[in-house]
């Protein structure tokens, strides 16, 4: 028996076609899935196939003509996958997406100021409905992939997420470009504060964010997926799936039943009408997406929501380490880098990056990048729960969040995230600056002693979003190994030969010519300051005595007062007339430096930059210190600090300028400024070649000093010749080779010198003993000077005396007593000029 209750009647489903509907005539009215009379399956399938095939026709249509018409040669794709299909976007040669999280929604009137409202629920706590899981989801296998929209909007709390979650995947995905939307979307370009939901140049987190993020991704440190999962997707596939889609979400993996977490851990790729599944790939709906842990198949992602209400990224690679989402109340562990995250404003959500600016790892690296975010709101912003309800900041999780028309004004206040951070580095060697919003060095960070590494805690005291780290690697320094052999006979005559070997540097200014402020190349050296009136900071300069390390006769010396909100800086010109002057043959500058703590930018002046601001030079920082300090500086390391963008061009090269950074009283010197070439190899060689004669019975003293100093790799021969001959011959021969062989990346000055001071004295005793004694001491000194890069100095002292007697017994005819002295010395200098320059770099002696 069957009953039945409330029976109605409607309209039903539709066999054929409406009335007044012609194919030739009047046309065919479109097939909804909602909203219209219900057409049969069918007939929708008829319906979405002729769409398909016009659309198909259409792109085809266009690509040819921008392709073969216009004579485009850049890729060409069409609309995203979302509002087309896989198989009709494949005809171009890339594949475009587009993904918001949280796009502002309008439940009135659309892009209403007023009326609207953002989701305020962090995308970290969702894995499968997250934008990136939906984004690995649509790419076509063979095919470019691109994602030229991507935000996460304005006031949503968590946009401190955005770019690392973009960055993570879209590298795990293998994806080929991406794009933050917009940049701007106005020509208000100095507004100083967020004023849009997508407008990135005026959102501090996102544009501080932008560095680490695009650097992970376009260094390659994040590896792609190891696994890659094909689904196949064809023509009839796709026109199926189409019965239960709508519009922005039309056909990709997912509608054919992938689970979207599967691309949290494999690369997923579509197979379209006519590919085949590559033979390796993982098969559809066979990985394992169970649980709340998802760690991708190369080990270096694990998204965490093993807490559904607090999950977390974490990013592990040798060059880039990204922690992102609810991270406080533990120690995370990234391979050597350790992060203790404090409290925040939103419950413990933040975002940190350690970033290797060079070398190949964190622990490898000279240069590290340390960004921290949270939340963010413009001054006098007033936040709401949609529609109306006023709250405070900072907003709760999960309402809808609007800020009506009532966005505030500058400037945006940002917040500063507090944590501790153990770095792979040996804490002597570290030291920690936070940044200003222009990312110069503004407040030094102490560092103390973590297990031998380097520990530094950030907060928000320091107001700042990201830190530098310096490290100096003293097991990067040049090794050096120096060999001496010595042979001694009681009679010695040294031989001293110098030759010089090719320069692979050009000396600027030595500063020896005390009487001028004339360089060697011409220019003149001067300071500059702000002046009076106000800031009104002070500098006085001149050349002086001492010198450096090197050229002790003379240095350029600074003092003065920058005060805050003023400048003060040197200069020199590379040219007497004003002239620019090409420097691309060379690879870097290199100087001695010294001062009292002062940090100084070293700036090449070019004139491509002359109607611009002259804080806007490309430059690289130097920490001075209280000892003489060599560096050298590779023009790959020179940056723009901030403001216009203009090329580095040597060609035109006008000054050098030291630009002091720091407000208050300072004290710079500088000595033997040089420019040095690339693709050097040298060797020092030194051999001194000794020879005395002399007769009666003698004693002999020698006593012998040497000084080397080399990081190097010319070749340098000395010799000189000294003889003493009293009566009788005797031959011995002395020979000292030190050998010093280093391995380095800078070029090398060379300054050779050779002074050789001995003193005789023979005494003839009466005939009966027949005793002559003869002392003889020497001091000899070699000094070679070259240029490693960035290495400190190492010295080693030997000192050797060796003494040695010969007695012999003879009758002389009479008696004869006598003394006598003799001094020789001999001396070569290597003369430096602007054309032949020799440069120094560490002070080293060989090892005896």
């Amino acid at each position: 028996s069957f009953y039945f209750t409330d029976v109605s009647l409607k309209p039903g489903g539709l066999i054929g076609l409406k009335p007044g509907e012609n194919l030739y005539t009047t046309g065919i009215d479109n097939f909804k899935n909602q909203g219209d009379v219900g057409r049969t399956t069918n007939g929708k399938k008829d319906w979405f196939r002729f769409l398909q095939e016009t659309e198909r026709n259409y792109w085809i249509e266009m690509r040819d003509y921008i392709r073969n018409t216009l004579g485009a040669h850049s890729l060409i794709f069409g609309t995203i996958i979302g509002c087309s299909t896989p198989n009709v976007q494949s005809v171009f040669d890339a594949i475009d997406t587009h993904a918001y999280w949280q796009h502002p929604e309008f439940p009135g009137t659309p892009w209403s100021g007023t009326d609207w409202y953002v989701r305020n629920l962090p995308m970290v706590n969702n894995q499968s409905g997250s934008t990136v899981a939906g984004l690995g989801m649509k790419a076509v296998l063979g095919k470019p992939h691109l994602v030229t929209e991507y935000n996460h909007p304005h006031p949503y709390s968590y946009e401190a997420e955005s770019m690392y979650f973009l960055s993570t995947y879209a590298s795990l995905q293998d994806f080929d470009a991406v794009f933050e939307f917009d940049y701007n979307g106005s020509d208000t370009w100095n507004t100083q504060k967020i004023d849009g939901y997508f407008s990135v140049n005026q959102n501090p987190v996102k544009m501080a964010s932008m560095i680490s993020a695009a650097l992970a991704f376009h260094r390659g440190d994040i590896a792609p997926a190891t696994g890659t999962v094909v689904i196949p997707i064809g023509w009839e596939t796709e026109i199926n799936e189409l019965l239960s889609t709508w519009a922005w979400w039309l056909v990709d993996g997912s509608k054919v039943g992938e689970n979207p977490k599967t691309s949290l851990i494999h690369k997923v790729r579509i197979a379209v009408e006519g590919q085949s599944v590559p033979p390796g790939s993982i098969a559809p709906g066979t990985t394992n997406v169970s649980g709340n842990i998802m760690t991708s198949d190369t080990g270096e992602i694990v998204w965490d929501l093993s807490n559904s209400s607090a999950g977390y990224v974490k990013v592990d690679t040798p060059k880039t380490k990204f922690l992102y989402g609810f991270i406080n109340g533990r120690t995370h562990y990234l391979s050597g880098v350790t992060i203790t995250p404090g409290s925040t404003l939103m419950n413990g959500f933040s975002s940190i990056a350690v970033t290797a600016l060079d070398g190949t790892s964190i622990a490898a690296a000279q240069k590290i990048l340390i960004t921290a975010l949270g939340t963010q709101y413009n001054t006098g912003a007033q936040f709401y729960q949609y529609p109306n309800t006023p709250i405070t900041f900072p907003p709760p999780m999960g309402i809808n969040l609007t800020l009506r028309d009532q966005w505030g004004t500058s400037p945006t206040n940002v917040e500063g995230i507090p944590a501790t951070i153990i770095l792979p580095c040996v804490y002597t060697d570290t030291s920690v600056w936070a940044l200003d919003t222009l990312g110069a060095r503004k407040t030094g960070v102490p560092v103390s002693n973590n297990g031998d590494f380097a520990s530094f805690t950030i907060d928000p005291t320091y107001q700042t979003v990201w830190y530098e780290v310096a490290v100096n690697h003293p097991e990067y320094t040049p090794t050096s190994t120096a060999t001496n052999t010595p042979y001694y006979t009681p009679t010695r005559t040294p031989t001293v030969t110098n030759t010089a070997t090719p320069v692979n540097a050009v000396l600027v200014d030595n500063c020896e010519n005390i009487g001028t402020t004339q360089n060697l190349w011409g220019g003149w050296w001067y300071t500059y300051a702000d002046g009076d009136p106000a800031p009104n900071s002070t500098i006085t300069g001149s050349k002086q005595t001492p010198g450096g390390p090197l050229t002790t006769a003379g240095k350029y010396r600074a003092t003065g007062n920058k005060v805050d909100g003023g400048w003060a800086g040197i200069g020199t010109n590379l040219s007497g007339t004003g002239n620019e002057v090409d420097l691309t043959g060379f690879e870097g500058i290199a100087m001695y430096i010294k001062g009292d703590g002062t940090p100084v930018d070293i700036a090449i002046v070019t004139g491509n930059f002359s109607d611009i601001p002259a804080y806007n030079h490309w430059q690289y920082t130097v920490q001075t210190t209280a000892e003489w300090t060599f560096v050298a500086i590779p023009f790959s390391l020179f940056t723009i600090p901030y403001g216009e963008y203009r090329p580095f061009d040597l060609t035109r090269a006008e000054d050098i300028q030291w630009k002091i950074t720091e407000n208050g009283v300072f004290d710079i010197e500088i000595d033997d400024v040089s420019f040095y070439y690339p693709g050097f190899t040298q060797t020092a060689t030194f051999t001194p070649t000794n020879t005395t004669t002399y007769t009666p019975t003698l004693t002999h003293t020698f006593s012998q000093t040497s000084s080397q100093t080399n990081t190097m790799t010319p070749t340098h021969t000395n010799s000189s010749t000294q003889t003493s001959t009293p009566t009788s011959t005797s031959t011995n021969t002395y020979t000292n080779i030190p050998t010093s062989t280093h391995t380095n990346s800078a070029t090398i000055i060379l300054t050779g010198s050779f002074t050789f001071s001995p003193t005789f004295t023979n005494t003839m005793t009466p005939p009966e003993t027949g005793t002559m004694t003869k002392t003889m001491t020497s001091t000899n000194t070699q000094t070679y000077t070259n240029t490693p890069t960035l290495t400190p100095s190492n010295t080693v002292t030997n000192t050797i005396t060796q003494t040695q007697s010969n007695t012999r017994t003879k009758t002389p005819t009479g008696t004869a007593t006598f003394t006598f002295t003799q001094t020789a010395t001999s001396s070569q200098q290597v003369t430096l000029t602007p054309t032949n320059t020799i440069l120094v770099t560490s002070t080293q002696t060989p090892e005896i």
